[in-house]
């Protein structure tokens, strides 16, 4: 299995300083895969399907005008690796719904857990995300049964039956109507949250 060492002494090579406190899990020493406290292999746990939407890596005046309670940027984005990988194990799915960050800022993304797409944002600078080979894929919205993945929501009239438009971009706005689902990291605590939790009534 490898050597693993408390969340408490985790670091990575893109936040050296980084501590996470009181997270219920052991991280890898040598790149592995993420475990429970109790001994539970990778290949007995189901794949979970995540989704989080307007992380902006690298974005300070975003930071520092909306996200007051971060002290700086760098904490900002400590913040959401400390959470992201938390909860996400290696062999889960993520669709990151737009507004990943700024192209030199992104690489902290290597070092997430999960395989990662992307549904573009209007933020988004494609070709220097296409050239980084961060994400399994980049679309501009994806189909899922029952679901439809988008960074800005759709209209209504494109919501057809049970339909739901699981998307980002309004931050910590909201539309009145059930059939949306605002994943913005403003209004799910900074980390990806399963999708299967979105759909239950």
């Amino acid at each position: 299995m490898g050597t693993f060492l408390p969340a408490a002494t985790y670091t990575s090579p893109s936040f050296p300083h980084l501590v996470t406190p009181k997270l219920p899990r052991a991280y890898p020493a040598n790149g592995g895969c993420v475990l429970l406290e109790i001994a539970t292999s990778c290949s007995q746990r189901e794949v979970t399907v995540f989704v989080i939407a307007d992380l902006h890596l690298g974005d300070h005046r975003l930071c520092a005008r909306t996200r007051t309670q971060f002290a700086t940027l760098r904490e900002m984005e400590e913040v959401i690796a400390c959470r992201w990988n938390a909860v996400v194990h290696p062999k889960d799915t993520v669709y990151v719904l737009g507004d990943v960050g700024h192209v030199g800022s992104v690489e902290i993304m290597r070092e997430l857990s999960g395989e990662k797409h992307l549904v573009a944002g209007n933020c988004d600078r494609l070709g220097g995300l296409i050239a980084s080979s961060l994400f399994r894929s980049i679309t501009v919205a994806k189909w899922l049964p029952g679901v439809l993945l988008t960074h800005i929501p759709v209209h209504a009239s494109q919501l057809r039956g049970a339909m739901i438009n699981v998307h980002g971009h309004l931050h910590s706005g909201r539309i009145g109507d059930s059939r949306y689902r605002c994943v913005s990291v403003e209004q799910i605590d900074y980390s990806p949250v399963p999708l299967r939790e979105l759909l239950t009534p």
